[in-house]
């Protein structure tokens, strides 16, 4: 019978005991040997294929919150991105990203300097701003206490607009069944969804880039549905006229 391990025939009775012991030897050291190298290759394979880990972007920001640099900019509220008739004492433009399509409009941010800290509304895009950069209209500027700079490094966070009655709706003017455009304003947080109903179904508006909701075929009772960007829904019928504004009864709770 012969050894396959050994290559030796364990049968003979002239096996020489050293010579057989040095061929175990020899077979357990190759042994190891390829499962060292086995397990090495493998562990580099992984490190290789591994993703390299990203380093974090100190620009990065959202609408919920971030870092930059803040500047004081002349900011014309009506002809803004966000087409808002109105807007508080302290305003705000941020950068494209955090725009995000219109969704910071009206959003109410608490932004902090070294002289202090300021809420303001957001009424306008930023397009020279990256990432948590800034604009703040003189006034809120100044309420950081650095008004012998031209530029001052802030944080900023996303806060509760503490809004006054309910939610605001205004109808462009021109809308009708087939076309309807409704913009939707002092709201405590910014309303990231509006539903409708039409042909007793709910229906999702689109978003136009200027601060608009376009709700094609909402019809007389208007139903609405809308959620803010923390999740909470509210809903309520309305009393829309094209041109017109109308104040409703509902107004999203405080996180």
């Amino acid at each position: 019978m012969t050894d396959r391990a050994f290559g030796q025939d364990t049968g003979s009775s002239h096996l020489n005991p050293d010579r057989a012991g040095r061929r175990l030897a020899r077979h357990v050291v190759s042994r190891m040997l390829i499962g060292v190298l086995g397990t090495t290759v493998l562990c580099l394979s992984s490190v290789e294929a591994g993703p390299a880990a990203a380093a974090p972007d100190p620009d990065s920001a959202s609408l919920l919150g971030g870092t930059g640099i803040a500047r004081s900019a002349d900011l014309n509220v009506q002809k803004g991105a966000c087409s808002l008739p109105k807007a508080g004492t302290y305003a705000a433009a941020v950068s494209r990203g955090v725009f995000s399509g219109s969704l910071a409009c009206g959003a109410a941010l608490a932004v902090t300097g070294k002289g202090g800290t300021v809420r303001v509304e957001v009424v306008d895009v930023c397009d020279p701003c990256a990432g948590g950069d800034i604009r703040l209209n003189p006034a809120a500027f100044a309420m950081l206490g650095s008004t012998d700079q031209d530029e001052v490094p802030v944080s900023w966070k996303l806060t509760d607009a503490e809004p006054v009655g309910g939610l605001t709706y205004l109808s462009a003017a021109g809308s009708n069944e087939w076309w309807w455009s409704l913009q939707v304003s002092n709201s405590r947080y910014p309303v990231a969804k509006v539903e409708f109903i039409d042909e007793n179904q709910w229906k999702l508006a689109s978003r136009d880039a200027n601060n608009y909701f376009i709700c094609n075929g909402a019809r007389p009772p208007y139903t609405f549905r809308l959620t803010e960007l923390g999740g909470n829904v509210v809903q309520e019928n309305l009393k829309l006229v094209p041109g017109k504004s109308y104040q409703g009864t509902q107004q999203f709770p405080t996180h």
